[in-house]
């Protein structure tokens, strides 16, 4: 097989399914804007070739790209990039050369939110109230409806990038006033909930053959906003809601032999299930590697294998919960590293300091952590975030 991957250097855990997609036989062909020279060595280890281009945004470079890799390597099996933000780019080259997976057209719905919302309602799912507005006036006769605060996002973003919450008329008019380009933005009501997801893998049938759930303290919009740490664990146990509101989108949005990350909201006054999203591809962050620590598995070595061979025996029971916690460092904590690893190191999978640029959204610094019941894991969270 001939698996074109865009940009297999970034985000860091796609060079871990390069590893997969290579051990099974399968040759990884990398396309991207940096030079080879600055690939990490085990990622050059497991390319079977690599193009580099000038822009990863211009399609008739990659269709170069693609062209020399089909008259060298034959006919091109896959094009994935894993990676939210070229998706559309991956559809758009699958169409050029007829490889299976989705085409733009089909993956619009997967990347627009108001598209999502009429799906998600096509599915009998409820969703939050909201509506593409491009004016000052529509958007207060949308608030006449809902009230404040109202939430306004791209209605084509990537995570919580250029979301807004927005608790007054002043701060309504001064958000049109500031407004400079041209991007949608979709307003939705304010819930007040807990995010919890449906992720996994889905085979080629569209079952999900790995499924997991995370559950957060605090949403990313409100820690990204507001620079907070933040926490969220893999569930062991999967609400029944949340299984069967992503079975029914899996199958609404026709999703095939790829990673899912969906959204969902459980309001704090009646723990009613709402959808907010729904994403063709894996969580971000190290949700992959908690994966594997709640399950001791290989959640890449699964994708590979229902890329190789349209199946796999690996297994993925759900033995532990994992955390991620993330302190910031413009926090004052009550316990230093020391006492944490003291307490708690047996729990502690990984940890680690990010850059800055990873750490408002995820913290300055990290501990991974598992635990087979919840109040060990709670007890570890609350310690380490724990204030002065």
């Amino acid at each position: 097989m001939n698996f074109v991957f865009i940009s297999p250097h970034f985000p860091a855990t796609c060079k871990n399914i390069c590893k997969a997609l290579k051990n099974r036989g399968i040759n990884v062909l990398g396309i991207a804007d940096t030079p080879y020279a600055m690939l990490e060595p085990d990622l050059k280890a497991v390319l079977t070739d690599y193009y580099e281009v000038s822009d990863l945004h211009n399609t008739d470079e990659l269709a170069r790209a693609c062209g020399f890799f089909t008259y060298k390597y034959g006919k091109i099996d896959r094009v994935e990039s894993n990676n939210e933000y070229w998706l559309m780019t991956d559809a758009a080259i699958r169409e050029m050369f007829n490889v299976f997976g989705k085409k733009p057209d089909e993956l619009r719905y997967c990347i627009q939110k108001s598209l999502m919302k009429a799906k998600f309602i096509e599915a009998g799912i409820t969703v939050a109230r909201g509506r593409v507005l491009d004016n000052y006036q529509d958007a207060k006769n949308f608030v006449a409806e809902v009230g404040f605060p109202i939430v306004g996002k791209p209605d084509r973003g990537v995570g919580a990038s250029g979301t807004y919450k927005l608790e007054s008329d002043a701060e309504l008019q001064a958000f049109f006033a500031d407004k400079a380009d041209d991007t949608e933005y979709i307003f939705e009501e304010f819930i007040s909930g807990q995010i919890v997801t449906y992720d996994g893998i889905v085979d080629r049938n569209g079952e999900p053959v790995l499924a997991m759930s995370s559950v957060y303290g605090e949403g990313v919009m409100e820690s990204v906003n507001s620079d907070n740490h933040i926490y969220f664990f893999t569930d062991r146990h999967i609400d029944p809601v949340i299984e069967e509101y992503g079975r029914r989108i899996l199958k609404t949005f026709d999703l095939k032999e790829r990673f899912f990350h969906f959204e969902f909201f459980r309001t704090h006054n009646d723990g009613k299930i709402l959808a907010l999203e729904v994403n063709c591809r894996a969580p971000g962050g190290f949700t992959m590697d908690m994966w594997n620590y709640a399950c001791d598995t290989d959640v890449y070595g699964i994708y590979a294998d229902l890329v190789a061979y349209g199946k796999t025996d690996i297994s993925c029971e759900r033995k532990y919960y994992s955390c991620h916690i993330g302190r910031k460092s413009n926090r004052n904590y009550q316990h230093s590293h020391g006492q944490i690893m003291n307490r708690f190191g047996h729990m502690v999978t990984n940890h680690m300091e990010l850059p800055a640029v990873l750490a408002r959204a995820m913290g300055n610094y990290v501990y991974l952590i598992r635990a087979t019941e919840k109040n060990e894991l709670m007890d570890a969270v609350n310690y380490i975030l724990w204030l002065d």
